[in-house]
């Protein structure tokens, strides 16, 4: 699990912090991004050791908001404030 806090010394406290998830669909290619920063969606974390289609690829929390946009060779890149 990643954590990206305001400072390097921040101990993580996910109950003040946004979950970023991505969810990939190699059959057709579609990537889903759920931005929760509230109590109102259960995130269910993936087991390492079950596959689902349904599970996060990846994911992260961060104490700062994030944006997203394409970078120059057409990946999607995270812009940090």
């Amino acid at each position: 699990m990643s954590y990206i806090g305001a400072q390097p010394a921040d101990a993580p406290s996910l109950s003040h912090q946004t979950f970023y998830g991505f969810k990939y669909n190699p059959a057709t290619g579609s990537l889903v991004v759920d931005v929760i920063d509230d109590d109102t969606k259960v995130i269910k974390l993936p087991d390492p050791n079950i596959l689902d289609m349904e599970d996060y690829t990846d994911y992260f929390w961060s104490q700062d908001g994030v944006s997203y946009g394409w970078g120059n060779n057409g990946h999607i890149k995270v812009i940090y404030p």
